[in-house]
């Protein structure tokens, strides 16, 4: 097992998974069939949507932010919560600055978000500045603690959490946080399951442990039933729970996976990148369109990037 190349290969697949579907966030299967038939491959948004002046293959506000834990983590060589919260003003200021005339920053970045990075520009603490809605925010950020910490689960648990806290503070937010993380950490040690994923979710709230129930059960049942129980929407007891199935049904291939988590629409590049970032730790080969490599955006440096949290994480060990 090459730990290296499940770091490099769990942060190209959450990029992989973003900018596949950005293009599509906010439609629904019934729309996306039709149009696109399965989206495999990096498209433009179409007109009016949000993300209509992205490239193909340029990745949405997700990556964005899971870029800035990744570069906490190498930065400090541990999660720091107040160089994140620096990092994550900054961004939230350069999204902010392009609003009305979107350019390269402006990423569709979510309220949520946004809200939080304003009140801690304003003076206002990290643990004062979250917000009691239960979306995915701070859950689609959160894997590079889970590669980080893939050895060490009360740190991962700690770290995750404290994660969310600047901008998502509801139970299902936070539980979601270091439910992905755990993911991560389990696909890199090859026992990721939804069993473990239950068990989590039950620490922290009822309708989530309730979600995960259905995605662990349904495993040997019609996916798109399961899909539609479970939700598409951009509420972490959705999001994460599709992403996590979607997972753990292809977890040997990361190019199945993720046209799933796509082609599922909703929340399409919160769970896609969720997806991605999973079962990329997963596989020490990454086996995936070639084109889904040459044309993603900042691949270089999302390689030096993961290379860079790797070595990070040996040098604590």
């Amino acid at each position: 097992m090459s730990v290296q190349d499940r770091f490099k290969n769990s942060l190209l697949c959450a990029a992989i998974g973003d900018a596949l579907g950005g293009p599509v966030e906010g439609l629904d299967y019934s729309t996306i069939a039709p149009t696109y038939g399965s989206v495999n491959r990096y498209l433009s948004a179409p007109k009016g949507h949000p993300l209509h002046h992205l490239k193909p293959g340029q990745y949405t506000d997700d990556f964005q932010q899971v870029k800035i834990v990744a570069e906490t983590i190498i930065e400090k060589g541990e999660f720091d919560i107040d160089t994140f919260v620096s990092k994550f003003v900054k961004w939230g200021e350069l999204n902010i600055a392009e609003e009305n005339n979107p350019k390269y920053w402006w990423r569709y970045p979510g309220s949520t978000s946004i809200k939080a990075t304003k009140k801690l520009a304003s003076g206002i603490p990290w643990r004062e500045s979250g917000s009691d809605n239960p979306t995915c925010g701070s859950a689609m950020r959160v894997a590079p603690i889970g590669l980080k910490y893939h050895n060490d689960n009360v740190k991962l648990a700690e770290y995750a959490a404290r994660s969310s806290m600047p901008s998502h503070v509801h139970p299902q937010s936070v539980g979601a946080s270091v439910m992905v993380a755990r993911a991560v950490a389990g696909a890199v040690n090859d026992n990721f399951s939804l069993d473990d994923m239950v068990c989590v979710a039950s620490w922290h709230d009822k309708e989530m442990t309730e979600k995960m129930r259905i995605a662990r059960d349904g495993l040997k049942k019609y996916h798109s039933m399961i899909l539609s129980q479970i939700g598409n929407s951009w509420l972490a007891k959705e999001t994460v729970p599709t992403a996590l199935y979607c997972a753990a049904l292809n977890i040997d291939s990361p190019k199945e996976a993720i046209i799933m988590a796509v082609n599922n629409g909703g929340d399409a590049d919160s769970i896609a990148c969720i997806t991605g970032a999973i079962v990329g730790a997963a596989n020490d080969k990454l086996n995936v369109p070639e084109e889904w490599l040459t044309q993603l955006e900042d691949r270089e440096k999302i390689e030096k990037m993961a290379l860079d949290l790797y070595e990070v994480q040996t040098v604590n060990i």
